[in-house]
């Protein structure tokens, strides 16, 4: 394993933090945020970071070490979790456990290393891992780090008790949330009823952390590393925030307002990446709405670099974009229609319609792209079968679509088609919605695979129903989640702490919520006002009834 740009501190009279990505190393290096933490930690003169993977699959059962100095979990004051995906959570406690540290933070020694998390699913509900963890970061790490780190210093270097630390850092950082700091109640129902501060003085509320001027951060790849998903290319992160206003999309919604990188300070990243790799990764949830990005292109492209678009939206494909990306080497392109029926595209808040599907294929075939990766979602709310017969009809379409050219007849060389189904998510105006029905989800993906037969040119991916499940738990759940996460550790299998546990998993992930009812996260400010959401849900099921009727 060869690493360009590892950043590798005396271990000293120092602070250590032991940055933790739940899985195997190729996984977590492909993360952008992660690097951009790595560094972040870093950059304090008395902080020394180092990171820490999962074993691989052959590894399994083996205590992690530390990259930079093989040293456990142990030998740090603390241990931070780097968390993008909620189905990572049970690895979280994987990781505890294979250190030889104690799950539930309840039961942890003063001596145990701190146990802190962050990342975008941690912003979004951190409660299901309330049990375990003792202190959780909201937002952006450019503001919530360096503070955290000021207090953890002057505490370590005074010798004050863990519980002492975290209940100032509770009062003083808006970014932080201690758990255990606060109480849930339940009615009969098992919904919550109420959510409060043990203590007085701690806020009611918790802000996230958000960086209002990206200029000001570096916010590119750290390190170098050829054997991830993205070794080939140099990583620069555009922009953060998205102002569409897609109604499942969390990214739209807590990263608001959207923000944008300025053309000179992405050059200045562009010409260091270029210097180490001449292929560029421009990444961000809105990359293709950056007002620059047809320039930023062609500056790669004069520098003598290739380039790579994380996603463009559809309408955002004009002749100009197409022959950038021609001129930058690319080959494949992804594009998300999320839906096959109109209906279901306005229903979402997409914003585009078939005339933009057809536009875009026929620029990007024309200026010879080969390769098409389609992103769609079934289980959406109020489809119907119609829906997803328009789905399978619109990848046909599209598996057949032609132009002629000099050179003959261009059609897609290969479709990769990742169909998973919808999960509601917090923050968003779907976040009352529930996880369609498995019965429902099992039926129509065994029609889509079986109708993509005939397609040879097509690749289907498709997630299990188990997987979607999972994850629509963590996202919705509460902080009684946590006893299925450390009956899953203890080694039951899903299906059994399923059959025992109370109250059942269907009930956060099947159940359509009131508009009235308190969620797990309402705790959290995620800028836009839940009387905003609840406007736009219920917009969304005025659609619906229309349709219907």
């Amino acid at each position: 394993m060869e690493e360009d740009g590892i950043i590798r501190k005396s271990w000293g009279n120092k602070l250590h933090i032991c940055l933790i990505y739940p899985h195997v190393y190729r996984v977590g290096m492909s993360n952008l945020g992660f690097q951009i933490v790595y560094r972040l930690f870093n950059e304090h003169p008395l902080v020394l970071c180092e990171r820490m993977f999962l074993p691989e699959p052959q590894g399994k059962g083996i205590k992690p070490v530390s990259v930079e100095s093989k040293r456990p979990a142990r030998d740090f004051h603390i241990l931070a979790f780097s968390l993008s995906f909620e189905n990572d959570y049970p690895r979280l406690l994987e990781v505890l456990s294979l250190s030889g540290i104690e799950i539930q933070a309840k039961k942890r020694s003063p001596d145990d290393p701190l146990i802190m998390a962050g990342g975008v699913a941690i912003t979004l509900n951190p409660e299901p891992l309330a049990d375990f963890v003792d202190l959780f970061l909201i937002g952006e790490g450019e503001v919530n780090i360096p503070p955290f780190l000021e207090y953890c210093l002057d505490a370590y270097l005074a010798g004050h008790e863990k519980e002492v630390l975290l209940e100032e850092i509770q009062k003083s950082i808006p970014y932080a949330y201690v758990p255990s700091l606060y109480e849930v109640e339940y009615d009969r129902e098992g919904k919550i009823s109420a959510f409060y501060p043990k203590k007085a003085g701690l806020p009611f509320r918790v802000k996230r952390a958000w960086k209002e001027n990206l200029d000001e951060v570096g916010c590119e790849q750290v390190l170098t590393v050829p054997e991830t998903e993205f070794g080939s290319m140099y990583l620069v992160e555009v922009n953060r925030g998205c102002g569409r206003g897609c109604r499942f999309c969390a990214a739209g919604f807590v990263y608001r307002p959207v923000r944008f990188r300025s053309a000179p300070v992405l050059k200045v990243s562009l010409e260091r990446g270029l210097d180490k790799i001449n292929r560029i990764g421009l990444l961000g949830t809105a990359v293709s709405d950056h007002p620059e990005l047809i320039h930023l292109c062609s500056y790669i492209i004069e520098k003598g670099g290739q380039l790579s678009i994380s996603s463009l939206r559809l309408d955002r494909i004009t002749e100009q974009m197409a022959e950038a990306l021609l001129q930058g080497g690319v080959k494949t392109v992804a594009i998300a229609p999320e839906a096959g029926s109109q209906r279901l595209r306005d229903l979402i808040h997409k914003g585009i319609d078939d005339r933009h599907i057809w536009e875009a294929l026929k620029l990007l075939l024309e200026r010879g792209m080969e390769n098409l990766r389609l992103y769609f979602m079934i289980g959406l709310p109020s489809e119907k079968e119609e829906d997803v017969d328009s789905l399978i009809e619109l990848v046909e379409r599209i598996g057949n679509f032609k132009v002629p050219s000099v050179s003959g007849i261009r059609r897609w060389r290969k479709i990769t088609v990742s169909i998973n189904p919808f999960i509601p998510k917090p923050g968003t105006p779907l976040q009352w919605e529930p996880l369609a029905a498995g019965s429902y989800l099992k039926l129509q993906m065994g029609r889509i695979k079986k109708a993509f037969l005939r397609l040879p040119a097509v690749d289907l991916r498709l997630i299990s129903f188990r997987e979607s499940y999972l994850q629509a738990l963590f996202s919705l759940g509460d902080r009684r989640v946590g006893q299925i996460l450390a009956m899953y550790q203890e080694g039951h299998k899903w299906s059994q702490i399923f059959s025992h546990i109370k109250p059942h998993p269907d009930f956060w992930v099947h159940r359509k919520k009131d508009v009235t009812e308190i969620f797990p996260w309402d705790f959290i400010d995620h800028y836009v006002k839940k009387e905003k959401l609840v406007a736009e849900y219920l917009s969304s099921i005025s659609a619906q009834i229309l349709v219907d009727n």
